[in-house]
């Protein structure tokens, strides 16, 4: 898979992918001279994109209490509410490049990709209101 800093809208992934220093056409957004970033080749990105994952919950492992409607498919709450891809990319693109990037999540976990997903915190109400775990 290959995307480029235009891609991004998000001003660190912008720059990880310049650093690379490789430039040519983006097959993804259809960029002209921008930086490429090649999955199979690097994983400036995967750290940044692991632990984003990370902060969800695939549907199967949330607690029976976590409101259903709150569930949402991954590329579609990367899309709509964390301003981290450009607008212009469609879903199908956006997945793309998430399990590009995040290939040995995806193999290992296929879950956080393709169901829905939440994230458990936000309906723990001793997480959010900073009592003791047990």
């Amino acid at each position: 898979m290959i995307c480029c800093n235009m891609c991004f809208v998000d001003p660190g992934l912008q720059g990880a992918v310049k650093t690379i220093g490789k430039k040519g056409m983006c097959p993804t957004c259809g960029g002209k001279n921008v930086f490429l970033y090649d999955t199979s080749k690097n994983s400036d990105l995967i750290p940044y994109f692991d632990d984003l994952v990370d902060i969800f919950t695939p549907i199967d492992k949330l607690p029976m209490s976590f409101p259903k409607g709150e569930t949402i498919m991954l590329k579609d709450e990367l899309i709509n509410g964390w301003n981290i891809f450009n607008p212009k990319l469609n879903a199908t693109r956006v997945y793309d490049i998430l399990t590009g990037i995040c290939l040995n999540k995806y193999s290992n976990s296929p879950e956080y990709f393709d169901k829905p997903v939440g994230i458990k915190e936000l309906y723990d109400y001793r997480y959010c209101c900073g009592q003791p775990l047990l």
